[in-house]
């Protein structure tokens, strides 16, 4: 399990940034727990490398017309056996590993630009019934990050959205303007021989999505899909 528990860089709890209470709020609350967000909580790179740990466990809610803007690679993680529901907020610059179940219901996820996927679902459940995804980009790269990625000879294999194992649920919701740089514009999912992944889509809108690369031909502007169970209704 991943932990929170590295030393602080703050020498009493009037110095603390408001990620890093963000931070401790989310580890502390309850199985179940709403949190509203009403202020633009946004990273100090300098200081704030916590991330914000959805334990198994745990099922947390955000709600509210506030943001969050993370440090970029690995900024939001949700363990298997935990649940995080977007239903309001604005999230940018956070890249979201999701093991156990992330919903977004309302809100955005937007702006974030990284080598590597702005969210990694590996073994996980996402589900999207509302809100938006857009402006993300996953730039080529040979140190990308998290370290666990998968390659096909000469590229890395990740999407904006990328999916490793587990399902992509959408019914709802936009995901527009993001760019990938090989397979994938919005969306990347890959399975093996052994174990698929499904990915299944009924509604909302997939739009001004594309996949370009300066040395190859990329593949599948808006979705890339390897070794999965593909439904679309």
């Amino acid at each position: 399990n991943e932990k929170n528990d590295e030393v602080s860089p703050y020498n009493d709890d009037s110095e603390k940034t408001a990620w890093i209470e963000f931070v401790e709020k989310v580890a502390s609350s309850q199985a179940d727990t709403s949190i509203n967000i009403d202020k633009n909580i946004d990273a100090d790179p300098a200081k704030d490398k916590q991330i914000i740990l959805i334990k198994n466990g745990q099922n947390i809610a955000l709600k509210g017309n506030g943001s969050l803007k993370g440090f970029g690679f690995n900024s939001i993680k949700i363990e298997k056996g935990g649940s995080l529901t977007i239903d309001g907020p604005s999230i940018s610059n956070a890249q979201i590993i999701v093991e156990g179940k992330l919903n977004i219901k309302s809100g955005k996820i937007s702006d974030t630009k990284l080598e590597g996927p702005t969210i990694l679902v590996n073994g996980g459940d996402f589900t999207m019934s509302g809100g938006e995804f857009s402006g993300n980009e996953a730039v080529d790269s040979q140190t990308p990050k998290p370290d666990n990625l998968r390659k096909t000879e000469n590229y890395y294999n990740y999407a904006p959205i990328t999916l490793y194992g587990g399902t992509l649920n959408i019914s709802g919701g936009k995901i527009s303007n993001n760019k990938g740089f090989l397979r994938g514009g919005a969306i990347g999912a890959w399975g093996t021989e052994e174990s698929k992944v499904n990915v299944k889509i009924s509604g909302g809108e997939i739009t001004e999505n594309a996949a370009s690369h300066n040395k190859v031909n990329a593949w599948g502007g808006a979705i890339f899909i390897e070794n999965a169970e593909f439904e679309m209704t």
